[in-house]
Parts: C-alpha cells; sequence; structure tokens
C-alpha cells in the first residue's frame, strides 16, 4: 500500500536500518498498530518482532515520532478494525501461540461483532484458524 511505501522508505532514512531490516518489519508489522506506538511513543510493539532489540526499536520511534506527526499520520486506537484493547490482545495471543501477526490481525478481524472480551475472541479465532 501505499502507507507501507512511505513506511519503507522512512526507515530506510533511519541510521542502521537496511532495506533487509525496514522490510523485515513491515512483514510483521501491522502498519496502524505501528503509527499508533510511533504516535505514543512506545516501543513495545517493535520489540514484540523477531530481530528488533529494545535500543533499535526506541530509535526508531524516537527518530519516526517527529517525522509521522507532520505527515499527519495519527496514533488512532481504532484503524482498519482492530483498537488497542481486546483486540491487540488476541493478536499478541495468537502470535504467542506461533500464528504469524497477518494471520493473527486478519482473524481477529473476521470475529463477530457481539465478542467483546479477550477470552471469547481467542477461543473464536483459534477455532476460525484451525479449521
Amino acid at each position: 500500500t501505499r502507507d507501507e511505501l512511505e513506511i519503507f522508505e522512512l526507515l530506510l532514512g533511519l541510521p542502521k536500518v537496511g532495506p533487509k531490516s525496514a522490510l523485515q518489519i513491515l512483514a510483521q508489522a501491522d502498519i496502524a498498530l505501528l503509527k499508533d506506538a510511533v504516535a505514543q511513543e512506545d516501543p513495545t510493539y517493535l520489540t514484540k518482532m523477531s530481530g528488533i532489540g529494545k535500543k533499535t526499536a526506541e530509535k526508531i520511534v524516537h527518530e519516526l515520532k517527529d517525522v509521522f506527526a507532520e505527515r499527519g499520520f495519527s496514533g488512532a486506537a481504532v484503524v482498519a478494525g482492530v483498537s488497542a484493547g481486546w483486540q491487540q490482545e488476541t493478536i499478541d495471543a495468537l502470535v504467542a501461540l506461533g500464528y504469524p501477526q497477518k494471520a493473527a490481525r486478519e482473524a481477529v478481524q473476521a470475529l463477530p461483532e457481539d465478542i467483546t472480551d479477550t477470552n471469547t475472541a481467542l477461543t473464536t479465532a483459534l477455532r476460525n484458524l484451525s479449521s
């Protein structure tokens, strides 16, 4: 997408972030959650990705914070159907169980709207992913 390309180019402009690292981040990251993490100055989201350590995550967040603000990238809590609450907890749990970030996000986005808690969401998402 256009956002992914723009973020890729921004990542390439950072010191010690090459094409391989930038692609690795984009392959694992949900763009909306990445924007949210940078807007909130929270490197935790990035540290959950393989190959991204605490110092690198902090540096990326610090460097991108002002650029994201200038370009109007918002840190909205609900973007692309996933919020920072129970949905993110469900995604994190699925990733911890070995599912790829993208598959976990899609499984959560496909959940019925009447689900409002992590336990029910996780059970339903696991059932959907295993079928």
